[in-house]
This record gives structure tokens, C-alpha cells and sequence, in this order.
């Protein structure tokens, strides 16, 4: 039967968990003068750094749109994918990084995972709130959709998290798991649409989009805060099953697998 014994005990672990993604987010910035603001200057200055490049050099249009406008889809876009592929590289070798947590029988291996994506979510939030900021200044007036964006960024670490647990185990048994992380999260990024629009996809390679839970939610956040529609309700609660599943999948992976961890390392 299933084991899902770490959701009951997830209350009592909230003080662990918080003082591991405390430590990771912050231990980003230790030791730099500007310290948590490097947080909000990053995700402001990819934002600032894709305008100029897109808008004024490259002036990359959609049909008889601004280059502007360009500009924010593709943000809506690279933004989550950041923080999600972010989340997957740092997972690959995250047990074997910290090999002496996993000799101590009392201690919940699988929140190491966890917190990085939770401190990986922190930061998609400020770059989205940033992105939010812009776009209502100047591009278009947000509307009342973006109060789908947090429900979008809980799917989000749903997925994330039930891969980070996946990879997190893969990379214990094996090395190369790290490398293939790396190759494999750029290719995804390629297969997804960030950088061209959906449309452009060939009808014989739409079943790569209809596959691909990460295309649905870039698609479903450009929706709710460029376009000001709602999400496909009957296709938000498909993806919402598949997210939970991949989670859910993602966490009795590893803790079947990590009372083996000990030996291998």
C-alpha cells in the first residue's frame, strides 16, 4: 500500500523545511554586499536584458504585433521555465552533495528535494510579480485572470517536485544523471513553446505539445496574463490530475528507493 506517511508528518517537519529553503535561498546571496536584493535585481534585469535585445535589435514581431508585445510571450514563457528547469539540474546530484544527511536514520531525506523547489518557487514568484508589475505598466491592463496565476504556480511545483524526487534518486545510483538532466532540460525548453507560438508547430508534431504538461502551463499562463482569459476549465482539471500523479509518483519512487541510499554512497 502506498506510503504517504510524509504528507501527514509534513506539519511537524514546516520548521525543517522552512530553515533548508531559508539556507538555500539565501545561501545564494551569503557573503555579497547587496545580499537578498540580488533576488529582485536578477529576474528585473532578464527581464530588462530580453526587452532591449528582442524589442530594439532584434525587433522580433507576431504577425503585425510590437515587438513589445513579443517580448512579454516570451517572458511569460522563460520565466516559470527558469525556476522549473533550475529545479531539475540542482536535483541530480542534491543527494550525493549532502551523502551525511542520508546516514542519519531520523532525518527526512526527501525534504532536501523539496526545498529546493520551494526555494525555486520563491524566485519564480518575485520574477512573475515583477513581469505582472511590467506588463500592467506598460503593455496592457492586467485583468481579473491573473488570480489564476497562483493556482498555475502550485501545478507548477506539483511537476517540479514529483520530477525533483525522480531525478533526485536517479543521480544517486547513477553519475550520469547530472549531464543527461542538463542536455535533456534544453531540449525540453526547445520542444516547448517559449521562444515561437504554438501555432508554428507542425499539425504532424502537435502531439509533442499535447504531451508536454510544461507547453499547457506556459500556454495557460500567457492566457490568464496577456490575453485576460480563462483557461480551458475541462483541460486545467486534466492537467491538475496529471501534475498530481507525476508528484505523487515522483515521491514513492524515492521513498522506496532511499533505504538503498546508504549503500551506495
Amino acid at each position: 500500500m502506498p506510503n504517504f506517511t510524509f504528507l501527514t508528518s509534513l506539519p511537524r517537519a514546516r520548521s525543517l523545511i522552512s530553515d533548508f529553503v531559508y539556507k538555500d535561498f539565501i545561501g545564494k546571496y551569503k557573503g555579497t554586499a547587496m545580499g537578498f536584493t540580488w533576488s529582485v535585481i536578477t529576474p528585473l534585469c532578464i527581464i530588462l536584458i530580453f526587452t532591449f535585445v528582442f524589442s530594439t535589435i532584434l525587433k522580433v514581431r507576431f504577425g503585425g504585433g510590437r515587438s513589445a508585445d513579443f517580448v512579454v510571450y516570451f517572458l511569460c514563457g522563460m520565466i516559470p521555465w527558469l525556476a522549473f528547469s533550475d529545479a531539475l539540474n540542482r536535483s541530480a546530484m542534491l543527494i550525493r552533495e549532502n551523502a551525511h544527511f542520508v546516514q542519519r536514520v531520523i532525518f527526512p531525506v526527501e525534504i532536501l528535494p523539496l526545498s529546493v523547489v520551494l526555494s525555486g518557487m520563491i524566485q519564480l514568484g518575485i520574477g512573475l510579480l515583477l513581469l505582472l508589475g511590467a506588463v500592467g505598466v506598460f503593455f496592457t491592463p492586467l485583468t481579473w485572470t491573473v488570480v489564476f496565476v497562483p493556482l498555475l504556480v502550485c501545478l507548477q511545483l506539483l511537476f517540479t517536485i514529483g520530477l525533483a524526487w525522480t531525478i533526485a534518486c536517479l543521480g544517486v545510483f547513477l553519475r550520469d544523471t547530472g549531464h543527461a538532466i542538463g542536455l535533456g532540460t534544453q531540449m525540453w525548453m526547445f520542444l516547448t513553446p517559449i521562444i515561437y507560438p504554438a501555432e508554428l508547430v507542425p499539425e504532424s508534431l502537435k502531439i509533442l505539445l499535447i504531451i508536454n504538461p510544461m507547453a499547457h502551463l506556459v500556454q495557460d499562463y500567457r492566457l490568464v496574463i496577456i490575453e485576460g482569459t480563462v483557461p480551458d476549465l475541462g483541460g486545467l482539471v486534466i492537467l491538475t490530475c496529471v501534475m498530481v500523479m507525476v508528484a505523487a509518483a515522483g515521491y514513492l519512487f524515492f521513498m522506496r528507493s532511499k533505504s538503498a541510499f546508504a549503500d551506495v554512497l
